[in-house]
């Protein structure tokens, strides 16, 4: 549910500041303990989120049915609140979200890949190692200006790249395109 994904991530952030123990957060943060309670629970979310982002994109609905492209969309946007904007790295082996788009494209199903990695790549508004211009997001957005300029794309997946640009300050005339 997007809408609670503030609420989930100050509850991580609560467990992993030594908020399950006696004391609470306030006992941690004066003695600078870390907690590693919460570090297994986020890697299990982790484990969690790549495991239902690959059920759904080889799902053969996900490009016609909407509330499955939705469900992959709000993965997104966890997926990149609970990494990119926490400073933490999507592995490529993990997900590799350049190939992903070339996927896309290759396999007609950019409708529901556009979208999902630029939730990803929005939690990086909020990083200050994942900002531009750090080499991994603005290789991903060089790949989005390639294929912003396809002709015949759709203008719902053109809207995509124009947001993410606008959400991440960055001009789309100033990104290289990847060809």
């Amino acid at each position: 549910q997007p809408n609670f994904h503030g609420l989930y991530l100050t509850f991580l952030d609560y467990l992993m500041s030594n908020g399950g123990k006696k004391g609470g957060v306030k006992d941690a943060v004066s003695k600078n303990e870390p907690n590693d309670y919460g570090r297994g629970l986020v890697d299990a979310i982790l484990e969690s989120v790549y495991s239902n982002v690959g059920t759904l994109l080889r799902s053969h609905k996900i490009t016609t049915s909407t509330s499955e492209r939705s469900l992959l969309k709000n993965l997104g946007s966890w997926l990149g609140q609970i990494t990119l904007a926490r400073n933490r790295p999507i592995l490529q082996i993990m997900l590799d979200c350049k190939e992903l788009l070339y996927q896309g494209y290759e396999t007609g199903m950019l409708i529901a890949v556009t979208p999902f990695v630029a939730k990803i790549l929005e939690g990086a508004k909020n990083s200050s190692v994942f900002r531009p211009p750090n080499p991994w997001l603005m290789g991903l957005l060089g790949v989005f200006r390639s294929l912003y300029e396809v002709e015949d794309l759709k203008m719902n997946i053109k809207f995509e790249v124009e947001v993410l640009c606008k959400n991440l300050g960055v001009r789309l005339e100033d990104v290289t395109s990847r060809k």
